[in-house]
Order: C-alpha cells, then sequence, then structure tokens
C-alpha cells in the first residue's frame, strides 16, 4: 500500500504542492490516484480531501495562492493583531468549489486526518473509512481543522481546532492507532512536509539571553523553537522504524526549507507571498534533488 502524509502549514503549503509537481514530472507520480491513504492534519486535511477528489493539483495550487494573497494583504497583515476573526471565509472559499456538498464517504480514496480537542486534550480522528465518519460536510470539517482556535466563532461551539497546535504531522500517531489493522502489510510512504527553517542554535542562545520583554516581542524564538520540534518528531519517527514494529514499513520524508521572514501574526508567516515560496523551494530542491528518490 502507498501512503501519502501531508505536514500542517499556516502559509507554507504551496511548497509542498511544489515539490508534488516536481515529482509529478521526474517521475511521472499522480498524486490524486497513485495514493491509497492520505494522512493529514490542518492544510494537510484540505490537501488530502482535494487529492482523494481527484481534484488537479494545478487547480489546488491555483486555490492556494488565492488564499494566500489574501493573508499577504497589508489590511489583513495590519489588523491580524487586533482583529484575529477577520480571516476565516476568505482563506477557505478558494477550496469551497471542490468540497462544496461532498461528505467524507464521497472521497475516493481512504483519508485520514485529525483535530485537537482541548478540553480532553486529545488528537480526534476522521476515518472515510469509518462508516461513522461517513456522512461528515468535508467544508465544515475543513472550518474545525484548520487555523488557530476558534478564528471562526466569537464562542466556542466545539472544543475540536487545528490539530497542528499538538503536532504539525500525525503520521506518527496514525501508525501506532491502526497497528493492528497494517502490522502485516508491505507500507510505502511518502511524507512531505510543509516547511521547515534551519536550525540556528546560536541564533536561540542569544534570544534567551535577551530577557522576558524580547520574548513577548520576538516571534523568532518561538520559529526556532517549533524547528527543534519538528526535528525531534522526526527523530521519534526513525525510532520507531528502526524498531521494526512494522514488518514491511519505508517511509520517505522531505521538508523544504523556507526562510520566511519575521512577523508577529500567530498564523505565522503571512508575510510570505508565493513568489518567495516557489523561489526558496525551487533553490531547496536545487541543492536536495528529489528526483533520485526510491518510490
Amino acid at each position: 500500500m502507498r501512503f501519502l502524509s501531508l505536514d500542517g502549514a499556516p502559509c507554507r503549503g504551496l511548497g509542498q504542492i511544489l515539490v508534488m509537481k516536481k515529482l509529478t514530472q521526474m517521475r511521472s507520480i499522480q498524486f490524486e490516484k497513485d495514493f491509497d491513504v492520505y494522512i493529514g492534519s490542518s492544510w494537510g486535511a484540505v490537501l488530502s480531501f482535494c487529492l482523494a477528489l481527484s481534484v488537479p493539483i494545478s487547480e489546488i495550487e491555483q486555490a492556494f495562492e488565492e488564499s494566500q494573497t489574501y493573508l499577504n494583504s497589508r489590511a489583513y497583515r495590519l489588523l491580524y493583531p487586533f482583529l484575529p476573526r477577520m480571516c476565516p471565509n476568505k482563506v477557505t472559499q478558494p477550496f469551497y468549489p471542490f468540497l462544496q456538498n461532498k461528505t467524507l464517504g464521497d472521497l475516493k480514496k481512504r483519508v485520514i486526518c485529525h483535530g485537537y480537542d482541548f478540553q480532553f486534550k486529545q488528537l480526534i480522528t476522521f476515518d472515510s473509512s469509518n462508516p461513522k465518519d461517513k456522512d461528515l460536510d468535508l467544508f465544515s470539517l475543513v472550518q474545525k481543522l484548520t487555523f488557530a482556535p476558534s478564528v471562526f466563532q466569537p464562542k466556542f461551539e466545539t472544543t475540536l481546532i487545528d490539530a497542528s497546535l499538538a503536532t504539525r504531522s500525525t503520521l506518527f500517531f496514525s501508525l501506532l492507532q491502526n497497528f493492528q489493522e497494517w502490522k502485516n502489510l508491505k507500507i510505502n510512504i511518502l511524507h512531505i512536509g510543509a516547511g521547515q527553517k534551519k536550525q540556528e542554535g546560536e541564533k536561540v542562545r542569544r534570544l534567551f539571553q535577551k530577557g522576558w520583554l524580547h520574548w513577548v516581542l520576538s516571534k523568532q524564538i518561538f520559529e526556532e523553537l517549533e524547528s527543534m520540534g519538528r526535528s525531534y518528531q522526526e527523530h521519534l519517527c526513525n525510532r520507531f522504524i528502526e524498531s521494526q514494529l512494522y514488518k514491511d514499513l519505508k517511509i520517505i520524508s522531505m521538508c523544504p526549507l523556507i526562510e520566511g521572514q519575521l512577523d508577529f501574526s500567530f498564523m505565522g508567516d503571512v508575510s510570505l507571498t508565493p513568489k518567495q515560496i516557489r523561489k526558496e523551494v525551487e533553490g531547496w530542491m536545487e541543492v536536495f534533488p528529489i528526483d533520485h528518490l526510491e518510490f
């Protein structure tokens, strides 16, 4: 079986699309057809829904850029710290034509996605192969599974929020959760990250030394700590593979480096434009050629 695992990404999801387009050109992989299971949270769930509905990558890319254009707008970047609920509909609306009147049961391939229940502090799984989930509306799920806590409603109607706040990738969790079902299968997994900053240990050390005011005013410290957290998550996944819990498991993982700029939005990196993301991801692919990957 072939699995596609996709990170959540506030504003860097275009990088995943560029990697997929490159692999399609080099290896003739059809991402909407050649995988049996899609795993994702947040933006990774949105992308999984679209691919499992056979939406062409070019159309997904166009919708993402339309969404990103709003996040890049000067009005949004200036007002978001004071009016965080100004974004949701304009951000998600470009994907509505793909998802309207569709349920999990309409997906052509199996999709496993996750939200995070902040009241009970646990990941909640939505699985298109589960009869209990088949009637769930896709666009309603998108609004629950993406972005920060309740940017969609002034008051919480649910305790379900973006799982990326708890874990950038839910692949490791999914492998454990479905162990009994998958343990005897031959599984090849392609995991595409959403873009990661280079770790700069010296910079983090200097930030620690500058005191509490710099912590309050600087988002850089959180970006660097997030980068460390992702590396630790990758470390756990490698240890999981080495444990040989699964008899025949192969994971190919790639995570483009997207530096971005310092900004103070909760969603992070809204200053990144599609042009900047393209430049950085294309540069990363030149340094780390992906056409040789055995998948």
